[in-house]
């Protein structure tokens, strides 16, 4: 029992020193840093570590131990091979234990080299707090140089408007142009330093140096100027066949020059005076030139066209002139402000040609040749040329409406002198009264009439043609009448033209209708009475006529239409007529009948059927209109009837009579 324990003993103790030869031999290096990573990382921990993480790992005192308890038992039962392994295993014993000392003193490197570590890293915090300390100091030493540069800079802007000044004064002092970019620095500082001065006049200095820039803005305003008349006055000076060309030109350089006095115009009166000075230039120098080769032109045209030709030739050549001038102002001058001087210039080019065709027309007659200037002027030029061109032409509107107005008040004052002499003035020779041989040829007097309508209708404002056509049409009516009064046949005379002359006026667009004041007298006795009883009377001594022309037409057409109707029934039913105004009454005695009887039976039987035929050959050869024949007829027809019925009952069972009453019937009946 005791040797078969010992046996077991040997052994194990036999492969565990082969196992420990083993890791000791292969892996020296390797199992002694395990070994002390593991006694280092056992240490601190060993209040915290569990009890089955110490069974899975035991440590080097629990294996002496069990070597010790191995070596009690072999003492107690003693075998032949076991000194052998009690040496052997006391020699491991001691390269055990050396190991342990050196474990132990390599664990008190550690300590050591743990607490130095500790000491770095307080050394470390402090360092990152000294750090952080001293780049905050930085932030606000760089802020404070900052906030210090910006002051040095705001007083150095400060002080350079008061030392501008003097730079200021020795480049305007300078002979020589400066360009547009140059000349927009100079003015804009000026502005600047101004403008600052104005704002800081507490400031020391502050008064003069404004006074100083104000003037330095005059003297360089002043110097601008110049050099834009200069170029202006350059260009002007060229051929007058290159002169438009040259002018071009100018405009490239002196535009951009112009356009820093527009662009500053609303922010000081100076800069706006010096715009206005440099446009005068412009203006007299183009007037200089244009006055005289318009007024040639003009001069020419006027010597060799008539009036009409003339005012067309004039008009395109001042269209022309405008259209250039207005193109050419453009590329000087953008600001609308001084396009007024544009007008003005074309203005006084229009009151030349004013002036040329103004004795023209107060000389002139000829009512076609004032309509036609009028309506060349307001048709041809103003509504063709001018509308569609916009604001390039409107400079001319006023030169040529002024133009209208004075040939229309010529040509109202001619229409009347036509009317009083031509019309109301007219008289007839024996060669217009010859009618029914001029029937088909107008009345003179109507004739005239319409084509002084037609001619002023177009040429003249409507209120005042309507005025023009009362006064023809009234001084018309007058003449026919007066006309008719030595002819055979007056109410178809009168029918006929007052047809034409309707039917004429009709298509104008115009109200014939005026209202006229006359004088009424009528009630000055009562007034005057009543005045004289101690009353205060209303003395209206005016009251309104209205007259209308196409109306008193309509009215005298219908009146010579009744009176011819009247006639022709008396000339057709000449007896009858008379029979029936002496048709049996309690008043009428026999004798008068029997004389209308026998009045009747006297009368030749065909004496009805001439009759009635020369009355429509009149109405045909004078209306020739089968309608308005028709119309008159019709009553004709009806009052014949009417008689041929009145006499049948004066004179009953008369065959003779019914035979003259049935023949005047069927006569009647023809008209349709």
């Amino acid at each position: 029992m005791g040797s078969a324990a010992a046996a077991e003993a040997t052994l194990s103790v036999r492969e565990a020193m082969a196992s420990w030869d083993a890791n000791v031999d292969s892996r020296e290096g390797a199992a002694l840093a395990r070994s002390l990573q593991a006694c280092l990382d056992r240490r601190p921990r060993r209040k915290v570590v569990a009890a089955e993480d110490v069974a899975e790992e035991p440590a080097a005192d629990d294996i002496l131990r069990k070597i010790m308890g191995e070596r009690a038992e072999l003492q107690a039962e003693p075998g032949p091979e076991l000194a052998d392994l009690i040496a052997d295993a006391r020699l491991r014993l001691e390269t055990v234990t050396r190991l342990r000392a050196t474990l132990s003193e390599l664990l008190g490197l550690v300590h050591q080299a743990s607490t130095r570590l500790d000491a770095v890293l307080a050394l470390n915090v402090a360092v990152e707090s000294t750090t952080n300390e001293i780049r905050d100091a930085c932030t606000t030493l760089t802020a404070s140089k900052d906030e210090l540069l910006a002051q040095a800079d705001y007083l150095r802007e400060v002080l350079s408007h008061f030392d501008d000044a003097g730079r200021i004064v020795h480049r305007l002092s300078l002979a020589v142009n400066f360009s547009p970019e140059e000349w927009a620095t100079i003015l804009a500082r000026i502005d600047q330093c101004i403008s600052f001065m104005s704002e800081h006049l507490d400031s020391t200095d502050a008064r003069q140096h404004l006074v100083r820039f104000q003037q330095l803005r005059t003297r360089a305003l002043t110097k601008l100027c110049a050099h834009i008349s200069s170029l202006i006055l350059e260009a002007a000076a060229a051929p007058a066949d290159s002169g438009l060309i040259e002018m071009r030109a100018a405009a490239v350089t002196v535009q951009p020059r112009i356009a820093l006095l527009e662009q500053r115009r609303l922010a000081h009166p100076e800069y706006e005076d010096a715009l206005l000075e440099c446009v005068q230039v412009y203006y007299n120098t183009r007037h200089s030139i244009l006055y005289e080769t318009t007024a040639a032109r003009l001069v020419s045209l006027s010597a060799s066209s008539d009036l009409g030709e003339f005012a067309r030739s004039a008009c395109m050549h001042l269209l022309t002139m405008c259209s250039v001038e207005s193109r050419l102002f453009v590329e000087f001058f953008h600001d609308p402000f001084v396009r007024t001087q544009l007008e003005q210039l074309v203005s006084s080019m229009c009151s030349v040609f004013y002036m040329q065709i103004r004795p023209r027309i107060i000389y002139e007659e000829d009512l076609d040749a004032l309509a036609d200037v009028v309506n060349i002027i307001r048709v041809e030029i103003l509504d063709e040329q001018v509308a569609p061109r916009g604001e390039d032409l409107t400079a001319i509107v006023p030169a040529l409406n002024r133009t209208v107005e004075d040939v229309q008040e010529r040509l109202i004052y001619r229409a009347q002198v036509f009317i009083r002499a031509e019309i109301s003035g007219f008289i007839p020779s024996a060669d217009d009264l010859d009618y029914p041989a001029k029937v088909n040829v107008w009345f003179p007097t109507l004739e005239r009439c319409l084509l002084l309508l037609s001619k002023v209708y177009r040429s003249v404002e409507r209120h005042v043609f309507e005025m023009l056509a009362q006064d023809a049409v009234a001084a018309c009516i007058t003449s026919l009448r007066s006309a008719s009064r030595t002819l055979p046949d007056p109410h178809l005379f009168l029918i006929k033209h007052f047809v034409i002359l309707r039917e004429q006026i009709a298509p104008f667009d115009a109200d014939f209708a005026t209202v006229e004041r006359a004088l009424d007298l009528s009630h000055v006795t009562d007034s005057f009475r009543m005045l004289v009883s101690g009353h205060l009377p209303s003395l209206t001594l005016t009251h309104q006529v209205e007259v209308d022309s196409k109306r008193d037409v309509e009215r005298d057409l219908k009146a010579e239409c009744e009176k011819f109707i009247e006639q022709a029934t008396q000339r057709l039913t000449h007896f009858a007529r008379q029979s029936t105004d002496g048709a049996p009454s309690p008043r009428d005695d026999q004798e008068r009948l029997r004389n209308a009887r026998d009045t009747i039976m006297k009368s030749d039987d065909g004496y009805f059927v001439a009759e009635f035929a020369a009355m429509r050959e009149k109405l045909s050869l004078y209306l020739n209109n089968a309608f308005t024949e028709r119309i008159i007829l019709k009553p004709i027809k009806d009052n014949v009837l009417h008689v041929a019925s009145e006499l049948r009952k004066v004179f009953p069972d008369t065959p003779d009579l019914e035979i003259r009453l049935a023949t005047m019937e069927r006569i009647a009946n023809t008209v349709t």
